[in-house]
């Protein structure tokens, strides 16, 4: 690609944190999840997020070629892919939230008590994990806004503390 890739990734980041914006905003929880009414509406969410995981790996193949010769090109595909991972654990939790639904043999027996609870957590685990797609689509948008060239993230560093010969290892604090 040319010297107009930066801003033009970014435009392609943005229109899919776009995408992964109203997605998240549609992704309601069903009325009811006493019943086999939330299986439609949990099936239309279900492809709507499949479809949109579909559509970024779609792009990620065409992409691939073209700009992964360039650091900004490869921070584009690392991102790209990230929405992808995240987006594929939402389909995920939404499949097991529809499945939780399915578990009763017939229209008329009731479900049991377990099940809304499953369907319930399923789906809010859906919508975060389509939060995260969105997050990480919008941190990459930002860093083809700022001057420099987009770099990929570092992974965590070693830990560097050397071994005391004398010392008992320590438990640290979470911060």
């Amino acid at each position: 690609m040319t010297g107009m890739e930066s801003p033009l990734l970014r435009a392609r980041l943005t229109t899919r944190a776009g995408q992964f914006k109203q997605l998240v905003s549609r992704l309601r929880l069903p009325e009811t999840s006493q019943d086999r009414d939330a299986i439609r509406p949990l099936v239309r969410q279900l492809h709507d997020v499949t479809a949109l995981e579909n559509a970024i790996l779609s792009e990620f193949g065409s992409m691939q070629r073209a700009v992964a010769d360039s650091p900004a090109g490869r921070a584009y595909m690392y991102h790209l892919a990230t929405a992808a991972v995240h987006c594929t654990r939402a389909a995920g939790h939404l499949a097991t939230a529809l499945q939780s639904l399915t578990v009763v043999p017939s229209p008329g027996t009731p479900l049991p008590q377990d099940a809304p609870l499953g369907f319930t957590l399923g789906h809010a685990a859906a919508r975060r994990s389509l939060q995260r797609s969105q997050q990480a689509l919008e941190a990459g948008a930002a860093e083809f806004t700022e001057p420099g060239r987009p770099s990929l993230p570092q992974p965590p560093s070693a830990h560097s503390r050397s071994a005391d010969q004398n010392s008992l290892p320590t438990r640290r604090r979470p911060r």
